[in-house]
């Protein structure tokens, strides 16, 4: 279902850009910019879905215990004793810290077009696009980047 929203988005948000940017009427354009507008708030719901999951993720980590009845995720991890299984890696022994880091991350950023998405000249304005599309964006890169932090595929 995840998949399928995070799809849509996307499909809605190429269609919405090139309507918007390429239209020959009026009406075209609106479609384009409502169609990219749609695409930005199901973006926004995903990014706070996954805040949430990962807020789950670690209260199920800080008392002891997997995650209930979220399979895909904590069929990835291997528990053990409310830690994963390499724990000498910064990414494993600090993984719930950054997973939530991560995802603060992209809900500011997601939050940042929500709120600038019927205001395009304040969107691609500098001042604000480069800290808060740009700089989430790499530092949740960086944070995904730690070691230990993504199961290696023969641990999984």
């Amino acid at each position: 279902m995840f998949r399928l929203a995070l799809t849509a988005a996307v499909t809605l948000g190429i269609t919405g850009s090139v309507e918007a940017s390429l239209g020959s009427s009026a009406s075209t354009r609106d479609t384009g910019n409502t169609l990219r507008e749609v695409a930005v708030y199901i973006f926004l719901v995903c990014a706070i879905l996954v805040c949430l999951y990962t807020y789950f993720l670690a209260r199920a980590e800080f008392s002891g215990m997997p995650p209930p009845s979220f399979h895909s995720l904590s069929s990835s991890f291997s528990f053990t004793d409310g830690g994963y299984r390499s724990s000498h890696k910064l990414g494993s022994t600090y993984a719930v810290y950054i997973l939530l880091a991560i995802s603060a991350l992209l809900v500011a950023r997601e939050s940042f077009f929500t709120a600038t998405v019927k205001d395009t000249a304040k969107q691609n304005n500098e001042a604000y696009w480069y800290p808060f599309a740009v700089v989430t964006e790499f530092l949740a890169v960086v944070l995904f980047a730690a070691p230990g932090l993504v199961p290696h595929p023969s641990d999984a």
